[in-house]
């Protein structure tokens, strides 16, 4: 009797929920973690000098977490930070994407490294039949029970030594490769809703900015002459929300773009390794009986 898979084998990194859901804690807390971070180093600020005194030409702490640092009208110096503002939310989902794409690449690797494990006999000239199919499955199972090529070549085992028809066989690979392709886009539902969410907070986070700047310059609280500083100051928190937003959803389809290509890939390179090493060699048994009689 074979030997029962380990642990290790039985499962693609990254398909295990348990695994995923670590993924998203883990990340999270990294997020966490950026937040922290960006707010205690700095205020991140690129200078000029100038006669009538240093000039902020771009100022990166309010582009990434909100953190307004400036010289008011009255020489009064405004250090305000804000851990809770809108950029700190969507640097963790930025971040748990980025956990999500680390998974994807895992599998990603473990698919590849299953095609190059030698599961199916890859020279040309050997031929199989029914009685070669067991060691076959046998050597499927041990490699893993999850990933794409070992599963094909167990149901394309399975179904020959059941109806020794090569056609039924081939219908049975394209239908698998079809829901192989389905389970790799299911795979990407959360980093779909994570690059949907994020330009989502950053427009929440510009109707807050320009509705506390709105809201500020209708307060009275300080002279129309000096309105128009800290007013602009609030409109420029608003817009560069919306900027890191568009940062980080254009990194992410980036990354999902690429990682879901290289698994379609790995999909479709599975189907021809078995196409071409098990379909293709597959001999029925009135071709094995044809040979041995005329060999004899």
């Amino acid at each position: 009797m074979p030997p029962k898979p380990s642990a290790t084998q039985l499962t693609t990194p990254g398909n295990s929920a348990s695994e995923r859901v670590w993924t998203i804690v883990l990340s999270a807390c990294v997020g966490l973690g950026v937040v922290l971070v960006l707010n205690l180093i700095g205020p991140l600020q690129i200078k000029t000098d100038a006669p009538e005194g240093e000039i902020v030409r771009v100022d990166l702490s309010r582009i990434l977490v909100d953190w307004e640092y400036y010289q008011a009208n009255d020489g009064r110096l405004v250090n305000r930070r804000n851990p809770f503002a809108v950029q700190s939310f969507m640097w963790i989902a930025f971040c748990i994407g980025f956990g999500e794409l680390w998974l994807r690449r895992r599998a990603h690797r473990h698919e590849r490294s299953a095609i190059t494990a030698g599961l199916l006999p890859e020279d040309e000239s050997s031929m199989i039949h029914a009685d070669d199919l067991k060691a076959i499955y046998i050597k499927a199972r041990g490699s893993s029970r999850t990933a794409v090529l070992p599963i094909l070549v167990r149901r394309l085992t399975m179904e020959f030594r059941k109806s020794r028809s090569i056609e039924r066989a081939n219908a049975l690979l394209d239908s698998s490769l079809a829901l192989f392709q389905h389970r790799s886009d299911l795979n990407y539902t959360l980093l779909r809703y994570l690059v949907w969410v994020i330009p989502t907070l950053g427009f929440i986070g510009t109707v807050i900015g320009i509705a506390s700047a709105m809201s500020f310059a209708g307060s009275g609280v300080v002279d129309s002459e000096d309105l128009l500083s800290p007013t602009t100051q609030r409109l420029a928190v608003a817009f560069y929300t919306t900027l890191l937003a568009l940062v980080h959803s254009g990194i992410l389809v980036l990354g999902m773009s690429l990682m879901q290509a290289r698994e379609e890939a790995v999909i479709n390179d599975a189907g021809q390794y078995c196409l071409e090493n098990l379909i293709m060699k597959l001999m029925q048994p009135d071709q094995l009986e044809s040979i041995r009689s005329g060999r004899s």
